[in-house]
């Protein structure tokens, strides 16, 4: 069953996700040609380049605009389809809070990082489009692949093993981040009135009290390792592991607050 509401929660968040996806990297082609096609790339018709700035400026605020909705469109499914109206069917069927909250999650998860892989192949382009003046696209990205290729080549043992770890980190963070929005709502909406200003509330103090034992775990860190040793790939890989342990603790105790709010105090009022 698990199976099938992910399947529903992926399409259902793909109908308004995906065309923001899209046109984030339609922006980035028609920025990318502008340039590409610029009469004089050094000083071009002043009509001409403050369109190129325009459009420039679109394709920021549209790039930062799709990561901050894959978020928001998350937070967004979760409070209606579990804790609002549609919470009265969703809880109704055929299994258990936990498969609800995991479907929800995964699905998040899954576009949020596509939305940050989307926006950094748009500005690839982008870039790619731009230097076609001087290089064409295929020697660029030809260029490109082998620069990364040699330098991954010279990475040692315990440099694989930090990026490993970096990836970890990255997927944690992702499902840290949500279980922490999906923790505070499922707090907040458990009570019978201003369900959504209390949910803020709770936000802000999980998340003051998370940055403050972040800052001490961080200090301690500083303070074991030594200012001498803090820029060897020993400290990265020591730092990259507990960054690992706190975010996974702390999104394990999200997970039981979350499931335990959703399974015992749900108030669909």
């Amino acid at each position: 069953m698990l199976r099938k509401l992910f399947k529903y929660e992926m399409r259902a968040t793909g109908r308004i996700l995906l065309p923001a996806l899209g046109v984030t990297l339609i922006m980035g082609i028609i920025n990318g040609l502008m340039y590409m096609f610029m009469p004089n790339i050094e000083s071009p018709n002043t009509v001409y380049a403050t369109l190129s700035i325009v459009f420039t400026v679109l394709l920021v605020l549209v790039s930062v605009a799709t990561i901050v909705l894959s978020y928001v469109y998350a937070i967004y499914r979760f409070q209606r389809n579990l804790l609002g109206k549609e919470g009265y069917l969703m809880n109704t069927l055929p299994v258990s809070t936990a498969q609800n909250i995991l479907a929800k999650l995964f699905t998040a998860m899954i576009y949020e990082a596509l939305a940050i892989l989307v926006v950094i192949f748009t500005y690839g382009i982008f870039m790619t489009l731009i230097l076609s003046h001087d290089v064409s696209f295929v020697e660029f990205w030809r260029d490109l692949w082998n620069a990364i290729t040699a330098g991954f080549s010279q990475l040692t043992g315990e440099a694989w093993l930090v990026f490993a770890e970096l990836a970890v980190l990255l997927i944690i963070s992702l499902a840290y981040s949500n279980l922490m929005f999906y923790t505070c709502m499922s707090i907040g909406y458990s009570s019978n009135t201003h369900k959504a200003i209390k949910s803020v509330g709770v936000y802000v103090g999980l998340y003051m009290v998370c940055q403050i034992i972040g800052t001490i775990l961080m200090s301690t860190f500083a303070i074991s390792v030594g200012t001498s040793d803090l820029n060897s790939i020993r400290s990265l890989h020591m730092l990259m592991i507990t960054g690992i342990v706190f975010e996974a603790v702390i999104a394990a105790a999200y997970w039981f607050i979350t499931n335990y709010f959703m399974k015992r105090r749900l108030n669909l009022q």
